[in-house]
């Protein structure tokens, strides 16, 4: 409240209230708002009608093996791609609340699944003058992404985290062996659409979720995101830690590593912050490099991150960190190949 009002009324702290810090995250907000509205009253309608129950039956035996989750989770990523990461964390979260997703499937979908948006992309791809190479960069992305979301729930933290329910559910994609996997699918949606209940139990769902989302996480994606942009913009916290990924891009030939450095860890914060920092670099594979490699990261504390950590899935901040890490460490080399091949 006193970071909105300060930078409301341009009054208190300028580091607060600046275009860069509380400017910024203002901005942010009135979008996330949006999202959240729409995101919010369309969701009864995408979970109560059986659509992910039947694409759950028949992409179970394609999902399970490659990610470890179920194959209902393919929704997730399917509402992330086509609107927001934020409407993929939130459909896991309303997933795992109410016993579709265990504590490991439902950490795993949200920082796998959870991906940023096409048009998103384009804009960043655009910040960053590569959006002539946009099929090639949006292809970088998506190759990085399915390899993390192979490897990552497999390791800890999230593969040490228990398969256990929020709440007791029956639901199983398992196909009888006397049914037809297409008719058990149809049957299996058509029983979840009947228990949806009417027009007045979607709106009053999704009022439920809106309200609750908005009064938990705007004042926290606020405070959080104004003290982390804060430290980036007016220290030199991120240009010190970073420090050891500059050897790391010189290994991977990168150029100019020590301008890229900051770039590849300010993801952590917001997903904005590293397009900002390299936006500058003259390079054109280091920008490139760096564009795709913050839209693979995906963990970030001004938004998705923080709506993980005041939702009921068992992740905390530190794991939130750990798995931002390994989406890094997993996705430069390979960025950095796709790159050298095309450059």
């Amino acid at each position: 409240m006193a970071a909105i009002i300060m930078t409301h009324y341009q009054v208190g702290l300028s580091v607060v209230y600046s275009d860069s810090t509380g400017g910024t995250m203002m901005g942010l907000l009135t979008t996330l708002i949006m999202w959240f509205l729409v995101a919010s009253f369309l969701m009864p309608y995408l979970i109560n009608f059986g659509i992910m129950e039947f694409t759950g039956t028949l992409l179970r035996d394609v999902i399970r093996p490659l990610f470890t989750l179920p194959g209902r989770s393919a929704i997730d990523l399917l509402a992330s791609w086509i609107g927001n990461v934020n409407v993929g964390v939130v459909l896991t979260r309303e997933q795992y609340n109410t016993g579709f997703y265990t504590g490991r499937e439902a950490v795993a979908i949200a920082t796998n699944f959870s991906t940023v948006s096409l048009p998103f992309c384009l804009v960043i791809a655009r910040m960053l003058e590569v959006d002539h190479m946009f099929p090639v960069f949006y292809l970088t992305i998506v190759i990085a992404g399915i390899i993390c979301a192979m490897i990552i729930p497999r390791i800890p933290p999230i593969s040490r985290i228990p398969d256990t329910f929020h709440v007791e559910n029956h639901y199983t994609e398992v196909v009888p062996k006397n049914k037809n996997k297409f008719a058990w699918a149809l049957e299996q949606a058509v029983k979840r659409a009947e228990k949806s209940g009417s027009l007045k139990t979607q709106l009053k769902q999704g009022y439920e979720v809106f309200v609750d989302i908005s009064f938990v996480l705007i004042p926290q994606v606020m405070a959080i995101g104004t003290i982390a942009l804060i430290i980036a913009e007016y220290t030199s916290f991120f240009t010190i830690i970073s420090q050891p990924m500059v050897y790391v891009l010189e290994f991977l030939r990168i150029p100019e590593a020590q301008a890229a450095a900051p770039a590849t860890i300010t993801g952590f914060i917001d997903m904005f912050i590293p397009a900002v920092l390299a936006s500058g670099i003259e390079t054109e594979i280091t920008r490139f490099f760096i564009g795709a490699l913050s839209l693979v990261q995906i963990i970030y504390l001004t938004e998705m991150a923080t709506l993980i950590i005041i939702s009921k899935m068992p992740a905390n901040f530190w794991d939130l960190l750990i798995i931002f890490i390994q989406r890094t460490i997993i996705s430069m080399p390979i960025i950095a190949i796709i790159a050298h091949i095309i450059y």
